[in-house]
C-alpha cells in the first residue's frame, strides 16, 4: 500500500492538462481556476453555516466565500443541495441556501430535483452561461 503525504498549507496543483479531480476548501481555491467546479451543501445551516446565520458580519464573509467558489469555474459550475440529510444521527430538512436566491435568475438553470449546474462559463463580470439548480 502506498503512503501519500498531504500538505494542507498550499493547494498542490498538478499539471494543467492532467485529468484529475481535486478536492479542496474554498479558502484553498482562491486565485485558482478550474474547468468544472462542484460546490455541495448549498443549504442554510451548511452554507451559510448555522453559526454565521445570526451574525451579519459572518454571513457576509460566507457570501464572499461563496462568490470565490463560484468564480473558480471557467466552464461549468454545479451547485448542489438536498431536501434532507442525516446529520449526527438525525434527519434534518434544510432550506435552500440564501445565496442561491442571490444569483440572478437569468443565470440559473434548474435540473433534476433542484440541482444547480452551469451550462457554460460564469465569470465575475456577470457574463457567461447559466448556473443549473
Amino acid at each position: 500500500m502506498k503512503k501519500y503525504e498531504v500538505d494542507f498549507g498550499e493547494a498542490d496543483i498538478i499539471g494543467e492538462n492532467e485529468d484529475v479531480v481535486r478536492l479542496m476548501t474554498i479558502h484553498k481555491s482562491k486565485g485558482l481556476e478550474f474547468p468544472v467546479v462542484f460546490i455541495t451543501g448549498m443549504e442554510d445551516g451548511l452554507f451559510p453555516s448555522n453559526a454565521s446565520i445570526s451574525n451579519p458580519e459572518e454571513i457576509n464573509e460566507e457570501r464572499r466565500l461563496a462568490y470565490v467558489g463560484i468564480t473558480r469555474a471557467k466552464e461549468k459550475l454545479y451547485l448542489t443541495k438536498t431536501k434532507y440529510r442525516m446529520l449526527f444521527g438525525s434527519t434534518t430538512y434544510n432550506k435552500d441556501s440564501r445565496f442561491l436566491g442571490e444569483i440572478p435568475s437569468e443565470l440559473v438553470e434548474r435540473t433534476g430535483e433542484g440541482r444547480l449546474r452551469t451550462s457554460s462559463a460564469f465569470s465575475s463580470s456577470g457574463t457567461g452561461g447559466k448556473i443549473s439548480v
